[in-house]
């Protein structure tokens, strides 16, 4: 339901998650330490720490973006990792509009990424698969937020209308005919004009 608590111990978990996610995606190529320390330095922040005590809807963006992120660094060595990042990505947006500020970012990681591959031959190689996989996943679930976001006001329009019916007579008496919402028939002899 809503009230206080739910909408607290929804903002703590994710702050929780946040800093979980971030300590095993810095894992997958750091020692334990390396990873450990921002992992901490994102939970105890006074950032994480009063956004989650207070429930407000930052913590779970912070979530988002942490997997987001993660993701689009982990697509670096494994472009399949593009694809959560861009449905992170959305998801962020969808949170709050702000994570707008991870597009520029995503596209100078990668930019960075490509320039470094080609001097440091240790770095994996830049593949241009990550980012065409985060961008085609970012779109599918914008496309797909965007239909469930509409499904109830097309839902509500299909209820109200009928497939055809008359809706009024032009000057000459010919019926004005309504098909599928569209008001712009007129009917004369079985046919429309």
């Amino acid at each position: 339901g809503t009230g206080l608590v739910p909408t607290r111990l929804l903002a703590a978990v994710s702050g929780a998650l946040a800093s979980v996610v971030l300590y095993l995606g810095l894992r997958a190529r750091h020692p334990r330490g390396e990873a450990l320390a921002p992992a901490l330095l994102l939970g105890c922040s006074y950032f994480a720490i009063s956004h989650s005590r207070v429930g407000l809807v930052e913590s779970f963006q912070l979530l988002l973006i942490v997997i987001a992120a993660v993701s689009v660094r982990l697509a670096a060595e494994r472009p399949a990792w593009g694809y959560l990042g861009g449905v992170g990505l959305v998801l962020a947006l969808l949170a709050k509009p702000t994570a707008i500020a991870l597009i520029p970012a995503f596209g100078l990681f990668w930019l960075l990424h490509w320039y470094a591959a080609r001097r440091d031959p240790s770095l994996p190689p830049f593949q241009l698969e990550s980012p065409r996989r985060a961008i085609f996943a970012a779109g599918a679930a914008g496309v797909l937020a965007l239909a469930l976001w509409l499904w109830p006001v097309r839902h509500e329009v299909l209820h109200q209308m009928r497939v055809s019916r008359i809706v009024s007579f032009t000057d000459h008496g010919i019926p004005r005919v309504e098909f599928l919402g569209l008001g712009f028939f007129g009917l004369r002899r079985n046919g429309f004009v």
